[in-house]
């Protein structure tokens, strides 16, 4: 019998009797590290969610078990990990906790058109927008499952395919939605009516990433040129007087925005070219972030607490940048193409996947994960070196040439989903430490 302390779970603790193996449910889509820590949650076909002791590698019966899927069923994940909704034609949705699985709502009836499902939750969870279609948002109180009203929105002239955003102030008072045409209106979250003046969007395509502010002085949003042509656009506006701040940021090949430092400034990233930090409201550049890629779409995530910006691209070199001067804080040339990097949200510190460049019409044949650290003591912008690595074997094709990683939230451990494979490595000695089996191929 292993040890709960070894780390060593899923495949190897789950030939105990009684244990459901977690390759069970075949080939896994999502799998999250739980902000607690002590869980991680897998969803594999039809939307079957199962909850996982990060311990002992068990599974924890909860009650989103009982949830029965199918082909018409959807699922939503908050992005900050507090919430699942996954409902289908059969039974409507419920709201579960993403820690425990306990549910949070009875069934609510709100029917999705599609299997990724899109939703917003309110600070006090009382309240639930659902875009269940792209020219409607259903409001629905989560005590009762009653749906409360329906909002109707515009919609995009030239593309089905995308769903509105919204997103709730941190008093809950009001909310913000976004819709496919690219209209953004506040919403008194007691009568539901709208307050003030609406904001259009001047960009075009895929309108996306809805924000506002900590402070609720400033609201943004930009749009993604997909395939449809045109710029990508990122707007900020005043949240009370619904004037632009700023300029619109325009890029050929995609403009991104998001608030940093709780909202005191915005990063700019592009699909090409370096991205930046800029001032509000005036929207000047503060600094430039490294690289400066004009081929490929260069990276940008937050470390340590938001204080380090890690930046990446295909001159294989990770950049670390001090936030709040936009200081060279160190650099890691990789001498291999990057294919992900995760930043730990406590250390200075990133973990990066390289692959080898393969033949034309070739998989790599092999990868590398690789840490790297700013030592404690270091003269910042000196070049830092690589703490641990391992080399992955590609064999069994649990691996392909993009790669989605995610560390967790103690930073401790790192986690790989690839071809519905699940492989976690603790981020210390980058050792192997779980791992389902690989998906049979016929």
């Amino acid at each position: 019998m292993i040890s709960p302390r070894s780390w060593v779970w899923m495949m190897c603790l789950m030939s105990q009797a009684g244990a459901t193996p977690l390759s069970d449910q075949r080939s896994i889509h999502h799998a999250w590290f739980a902000s607690s820590g002590d869980r991680i949650v897998t969803c594999a076909a039809e939307t079957r969610f199962r909850f996982w002791d990060s311990t002992t590698g068990e599974p924890v019966p909860t009650e989103i078990d009982q949830f029965a899927g199918g082909r018409d069923s959807w699922s939503h994940v908050d992005l900050a990990g507090k919430w699942i909704l996954t409902g289908s034609k059969q039974t409507g949705s419920r709201l579960y906790d993403f820690q425990t699985g306990k549910a949070l709502s009875p069934m609510i009836s709100a029917f999705f058109s599609r299997e990724e499902a899109n939703a917003v939750l309110s600070p006090g969870g009382f309240r639930l927008i659902a875009f269940e279609r792209p020219d409607v948002a259903g409001i629905y109180d989560t005590k009762t499952g009653r749906k409360l009203t329906e909002i109707p929105l515009s919609l995009s002239s030239d593309d089905g395919d995308s769903l509105p955003e919204g997103v709730f102030e941190e008093n809950g008072k009001r909310a913000w939605i976004l819709d496919t045409g690219g209209v953004i209106r506040c919403l008194d979250t007691t009568t539901w009516k709208a307050l003030g003046e609406t904001i259009w969007h001047p960009g075009e395509g895929y309108f996306k990433g809805l924000e506002i502010s900590a402070d609720g002085r400033y609201v943004l949003a930009y749009s993604d040129v997909a395939d449809c042509g045109g710029k990508g656009v990122a707007c900020v506006w005043d949240a009370l007087t619904r004037r632009p701040a700023g300029k619109p940021v325009e890029r050929s090949w995609g403009a991104a925005a998001e608030f940093v430092e709780g909202g005191k400034r915005v990063r700019f990233s592009f699909g090409r070219g370096a991205s930046y930090v800029a001032q509000l409201p005036s929207l000047n550049p503060d600094y430039y972030l490294p690289v400066d890629d004009e081929i490929g779409s260069p990276g940008v995530l937050s470390a340590d607490g938001g204080s380090t910006f890690v930046s990446w691209g295909r001159d294989e070199t990770i950049v670390f940048t001090d936030a709040a001067t936009g200081a060279s804080r160190g650099n890691y040339h990789t001498h291999q193409p990057i294919v992900a990097v995760v930043a730990s949200p406590v250390k200075d510190r990133a973990v990066a996947l390289l692959g080898q460049t393969p033949k034309l019409g070739e998989k790599p044949s092999s990868f590398t994960l690789e840490r790297v650290d700013r030592r404690e003591g270091a003269v910042p912008g000196e070049p830092l070196s690589c703490s641990a690595s391992a080399t992955l074997m590609n064999e069994d094709g649990s691996l392909d040439s993009w790669v989605p990683m995610q560390m967790s939230p103690d930073g401790t451990r790192v986690m790989l989903l690839a071809n519905g494979r699940v492989r976690i490595f603790q981020v210390a000695d980058l050792k192997e430490l779980a791992s389902t089996a690989p998906v049979s191929t016929p």
